[in-house]
């Protein structure tokens, strides 16, 4: 990371690494901060993002910039709510009000139409946690899932009554909703959340 070891030809600024290496992309065109997020490593999301400066609006979709391409990546939060990990969204959410000039990224909605929430709804954790050892682990699941939708609502610029409702009710571009993509995921405790009677108070 640091521009003495970097071959680059790196722009000349106050800091003392190289920005191409901290944002540098694999395969999947994910960053280093793409992948501490996806597994819940708080201490390195600090570092990449506080000391660092990593891009945390960054999408996997490398052809995004272009006006002629949507947007159909990836970003570090969605990686990190879809593996469920609360405390690194956290993290990721407060750094990332302190962004000028950039949108929520609680907010960012991609080229198919899908949110923050579809990851939330897609996790592959909440299903195997729910399975795992019976009624103390099905509760655990669902207190996750209570919490985390908590956690996106409260984060949103938007009101938690009008922007709960519409996202999840609002198809994405191939017509599915947050349920459709629960039930795809056999995400029973986003099931629950999702199909609680009107009036229940959003706690697990």
């Amino acid at each position: 990371i640091l521009k003495k070891d970097c071959s680059n030809d790196c722009i000349p600024s106050k800091y003392s690494y190289c920005s191409a290496l901290v944002n540098s992309r694999d395969g999947k065109g994910r960053t280093p901060l793409h992948w501490s997020a996806r597994n819940g490593q708080d201490d390195v999301c600090r570092l990449l993002l506080n000391t660092y400066h990593a891009d945390i609006h960054a999408s996997s979709d490398t052809n995004s910039h272009s006006q002629t391409k949507r947007d159909r990546g990836v970003t570090p939060l969605e990686l990190c709510v879809w593996q469920n990990h609360f405390s690194t969204a956290e993290i990721l959410i407060e750094i990332g009000r302190s962004v000028n000039g950039r949108p929520n990224i609680v907010d960012r909605v991609n080229g198919y139409g899908c949110g923050i929430y579809h990851w939330c709804a897609l996790s592959p954790s909440f299903a195997a946690l729910q399975t795992a050892n019976g009624d103390v682990a099905a509760k655990t699941a669902a207190k996750d899932v209570w919490s985390l939708m908590a956690l996106l609502q409260s984060s949103s610029i938007h009101s938690p009554e009008t922007d709960t409702s519409r996202r999840i009710n609002t198809p994405n571009h191939h017509g599915q909703t947050l349920l459709h993509k629960a039930a795809y995921a056999g995400n029973m405790p986003m099931l629950a959340y999702l199909l609680r009677p009107p009036g229940m108070p959003h706690t697990a």
